[in-house]
């Protein structure tokens, strides 16, 4: 084989792989979605509310740690959300003593994850988005394995709220706290 054979042939085969990322990239785009966001300033009143009637409610109320991310995975399309910055707040409410159920003593306890956008438009197409998706614990591989625990999202102009909590008998209390979340 000639210089020249060689030199059209390193050519043509970087000519080929050029193409095949271009077609990788317009027919298979990155499905990963990282949201970074900032902390908007006070907390707003409907969250001043909530935790006034958790206090009532003899809820303790403990800040999570504002580094993790919280993570949604949408299986059908391969979407995956990654929310962070100081923009995502998360609180853990429990109850300090029981609530008499038919099934013996309940200590209600939930999550609250906090997301701080820019306006009312933002927070609601990603509450479409999340709720189309599930939250789940990533494992590197590709499952999809979701969280199954009960959960429930709230808009209030451009904060998301998403209430999580361990089991069904406990839906009530997202339910009821969320609602809390979306009156004026």
């Amino acid at each position: 084989m000639d210089a020249i054979k060689k030199r059209k042939m390193v050519i043509a085969l970087i000519f080929a792989a050029i193409i095949a990322v271009i077609i990788g990239l317009t027919l298979f785009p990155s499905r990963q979605h990282q949201i970074v966001l900032t902390h908007q300033g006070d907390n707003p009143p409907s969250l001043q509310r909530l935790f006034q009637q958790l206090e009532k409610d003899k809820f303790t109320t403990e800040q999570r740690s504002s580094s993790d991310t919280l993570a949604f995975y949408r299986c059908e399309t391969k979407e995956d959300y990654r929310f962070s910055g100081s923009g995502v707040r998360s609180f853990y409410f429990s109850r300090t003593f029981p609530i008499k159920a038919p099934i013996g003593n309940v200590y209600p306890d939930f999550h609250l994850y906090v997301l701080s956008f820019e306006n009312a438009q933002q927070a609601s197409a990603y509450a479409i988005k999340i709720n189309a998706a599930k939250r789940y614990y990533d494992s590197n591989d590709d499952k999809c394995e979701f969280d199954k625990a009960p959960w429930k999202i709230v808009t209030h102009g451009p904060t998301l709220y998403y209430l999580d909590t361990r089991a069904q008998m406990l839906v009530d209390f997202i339910e009821r706290y969320g609602k809390l979340l979306e009156k004026e």
